[in-house]
């Protein structure tokens, strides 16, 4: 703390003071030294008389700074004269002792009256500017009883301020509402500040509208003390009688001016002409609305009431009995409880509107329906397409005539192309919905590059034409992609090449330039004429109609370029007609990866007592998966009902069960879910018809491992086993054939016949259609052709729960099998 700067004045050269608390400037007491002094304090010394004017001189040149003044020894007639001049202080010699204390009180005594000065200045200015505002201020304590009023209150209200002496505020205020008061006072007196809408009275009575703001002063100890008040007078803001009534009588639009009870107190011009006589009859709006629409209009006007301001849509009927609909835009005037609410005809805006949505749902029930039929057809073409390959693969393991073998392995040919046109329709009802399940991994592109060749060469057609492939990418690099997914698009390019290349070479090279990867698909085919080339990513557009030995539907390259799309993959094509084609691709989601883990290619064989389980209704299907799974030694237990196979499950374990999804008693997807309860381990894989990505979705999220969708053929199946269960055992010869398959599905017909005539006396549609659906598929397969249509038939109509057309066709039908 810095030292007390003091001018010390005395008439010899002692002094009393503390060298460690003041800097002192010494003088003498003499007309030479009387100065402005730059000191905290002056301190004068009279050792023998007292000098008055010297007092007075120095006092005059330092007004602003205390002053105190010891004598040793002085009459009275000196010492009035030194009380005239009123320093701050005058002390005895006798206290010299003290005179530290006494110069530190006269120091903090000064600065407190500096302090208050300032303050005074400050009280003045705000005194001041509370009297100029334009604002009407009142403080009241905290009982409201008035305490100050400013000039703008005065002169707004016309009170002098003895007339409201002892008043409160709410004595000439009033609310709009019986809760006003108590919602003001419940918020004041819980510290927060209050604004809102409120009526003064002048001392004529008039009512004087103003915005006011109520804020809480606390005291010393955190206690509200008073409260402040500012008005503003909002009476001028809203509009005078004349100028609404203006307002009302040249507005096109309809204008209402209504209470909160929905009676009308004045309507514009156009609300007669809208509704003519009508209006002299009915004086509430609630007149002109359906009774039974009423509570929506109630709900909307206490919205506006609430809010203030709101806007609605809702329909009037007009004399005729027809209605229009009217954009509502409501205000609610608290200070009169009315509403003022503007009515804007939209009747042909909402017909346009509602047409617009009509044409949104036509079009989205079109795509429903686009979507259910190909989903349907591709169920109905799977199953008997499954039963159809498998006995194909059957009877090419059985066959030893090589004429005979030779058709059978045209007709795998032709189910091959089959199941590719199947596939590719799903595909684009896929993609084009947005549904394609896209997953990103890391995958090193030489594991792909070995599947892609074994695959292609696997499934070659053995047309004279050769096939190379060749691969320069290193065994280091990697590729963000879906591997399913780029692998089609590989598949769908290099079957492309095949179809329309009858002589010469299909060739596929890989490489990395400029850190991309990039394939090249070339071939000797026929080629693309130059003009076409801008239509071949184009749905059902054919590459050449000129061969018409190649058939398709034109699906494939359309689905290559949106997978290629989705995968950020570039695709160029270009050919010369006759002369061949080549597709380049090239992916940049590409890396190098030196951190390979080393995987194992050796795969144990099967344990021979790997237990599966299949859960399947159609006696053919469970024959023909029965011979497949245990020509491999494996063992397979067989159940057609959901529930009797939860019970199975309960005393029994399997390493792995094929689960179809629509079976007697308990979906698939329902049986799953109760085995995970207690089973989390079990592999499970969907063995169905139903091949759509909703259905795949759904099966894994009733928690299925994996989803094989029909028809699927032997190779098929075991890949899909290896997967959770390497193997390398070769198949045994088959034990059942298809007398024995038939003999099975006879006893199995006759039960469900007879079932289907219990249901259709009950009216039990949804058990007739799981029979028809169990049965249509084997009849077409033994060709019973007539009572496969009356099955697809029955399916049909119990899809629409027409139980009297059912019950006709189930009782005048023949069900005997000839």
């Amino acid at each position: 703390m810095s030292k007390i700067s003091l001018s010390y004045f005395s008439q010899d050269s002692s002094h009393f003071l503390s060298d460690d608390l003041y800097k002192i400037n010494v003088n003498s007491i003499g007309e030479s030294y009387i100065s402005s002094c730059d000191s905290d304090i002056i301190f004068i010394y009279f050792s023998d008389h007292i000098n008055i004017d010297f007092v007075k001189k120095l006092m005059d040149k330092n007004r602003l700074i205390p002053f105190v003044i010891m004598y040793k020894e002085i009459s009275m007639k000196e010492l009035r004269e030194l009380f005239s001049v009123n320093p701050e202080k005058i002390v005895d010699y006798e206290e010299s002792e003290k005179i530290d204390e006494i110069i530190f009180n006269v120091m903090l005594s000064s600065i407190e009256k500096k302090a208050h000065s300032e303050r005074s200045k400050e009280l003045s200015l705000l005194s001041f500017a509370l009297e100029q505002t334009g604002q009407m201020v009142t403080i009241t304590n905290r009982n409201g009883i008035f305490l100050y009023l400013n000039n703008k209150f005065i002169e707004t209200t016309k009170f002098e301020r003895t007339d409201l002496k002892g008043k409160k505020i709410f004595d000439i205020t009033e609310t709009y509402d019986t809760e006003g008061y108590k919602t003001i006072t419940d918020k004041i007196n819980s510290g927060f500040t209050w604004s809102g809408v409120l009526k003064f009275f002048s001392k004529d009575a008039e009512k004087i509208l103003t915005y006011t703001k109520i804020s809480p002063y606390y005291d010393e100890d955190q206690k509200i003390k008073y409260f402040i008040i500012t008005s503003e007078d909002i009476s001028t803001y809203y509009l005078s009688e004349e100028i609404s009534q203006k307002i009302f009588d040249i507005s096109k639009d309809i204008i209402l001016l209504m209470d909160r009870k929905g009676n009308i107190i004045k309507a514009s011009n156009s609300f007669y002409d809208y509704f003519s006589e009508y209006m002299n009859i009915k004086s509430n709006i609630y007149g002109y609305i359906d009774k039974e629409k009423k509570d929506l209009l109630s709900k909307n006007i206490e919205k506006t009431c609430d809010q203030n301001f709101y806007t609605f849509d809702y329909e009037l009927k007009n004399p005729t009995n027809s209605s229009r609909w009217f954009s509502w835009r409501c205000v609610f005037f608290r200070e009169v409880n009315l509403i003022y609410a503007v009515l804007n005809d939209i009747t042909e805006e909402k017909l346009i509107l509602e047409n617009l949505i009509t044409a949104k749902e036509k079009a989205e029930n079109i795509s429903k329906i686009k979507n259910h039929f190909i989903a349907n057809t591709n169920h109905e073409i799977r199953t008997p397409l499954t039963t159809v390959k498998s006995i194909n693969d059957i009877l090419m393991k059985k066959i030893k005539d090589n004429d005979i073998l030779k058709y059978v392995n045209l007709q795998k040919t032709a189910l091959k192309e089959i199941s590719y046109i199947v596939e590719n329709i799903l595909d684009y009802s896929k993609i084009d919905n947005d549904k394609v399940d896209i997953k990103i991994k890391d995958e090193f592109f030489s594991d792909i590059f070995d599947d892609i060749k074994k695959s292609f060469l696997l499934n070659f057609s053995g047309k004279t034409i050769n096939c190379i492939f060749e691969n320069t990418v290193p065994e280091n690099y990697v590729i963000k992609t879906d591997k399913i997914r780029f692998k089609q698009i590989i598949y769908n390019i290099l079957n492309n090449s095949e179809k329309y290349t009858e002589s010469g070479f299909i060739k596929f090279n890989s490489f990395i330039k400029d850190e991309s990867l990039f394939i090249m698909v070339e071939d000797t085919g026929i080629g693309i004429s130059e003009d076409k080339i801008k239509d071949i990513f184009t749905p059902f557009n054919k590459i050449s109609e000129k061969n018409f030995e190649n058939k398709g539907l034109g699906l494939g390259l359309s689905i290559t370029k949106k997978l290629c799309d989705l995968l950020n993959i570039s695709i160029t094509v270009s050919s010369k007609e006759y002369k061949g084609t080549s597709v380049i691709l090239k992916s940049e989601d590409v890396y190098v990866n030196n951190h390979r883990k080393n995987e194992t290619t050796e795969i144990s064989d099967y344990n021979n007592s790997l237990d599966i389980f299949l859960i399947e209704d159609n006696i053919i299907n469970q024959m023909i998966v029965k011979e497949i799974l245990e020509s491999y030694g494996m063992k397979v237990t067989v159940c057609g009902d959901g529930k009797a196979a939860y019970e199975i499950l309960k005393t029994n374990k399997f390493d792995l069960i094929f689960m179809d999804i629509s079976i007697p008693s308990m979906s698939g997807t329902e049986l799953t879910e109760k085995i995970r309860l207690s089973d989390k381990k079990t592999v499970i894989i969907a063995l169905t018809a139903y091949s759509t990505y909703e259905t795949q979705q759904m099966c894994i999220r009733c928690g299925m491992n994996d989803f094989i969708s029909k028809p699927f053929d032997e190779e098929t199946l075991v890949q899909k086993i290896k997967y959770f269960f390497p193997v390398k055992k070769e198949p045994k010869s088959n034990k059942n054939s298809k007398d024995e398959i038939y003999k099975l599905f006879v006893s199995d017909y006759s039960d469900k016949i007879k079932k289907i005539h219990s249901f259709a006396e009950n009216k039990n549609t949804d058990e007739i259609r799981k029979i028809a659906h169990q049965l249509k598929n084997p009849l077409k397969f033994f060709n019973y052709n007539n009572l496969y249509s009356v099955f697809c038939n029955l399916e049909n109509l119990c899809e629409i729960n027409s139980s009297e057309e059912i019950k006709k066709i189930i009782f005048t039908t023949d069900f005997s099998l000839k």
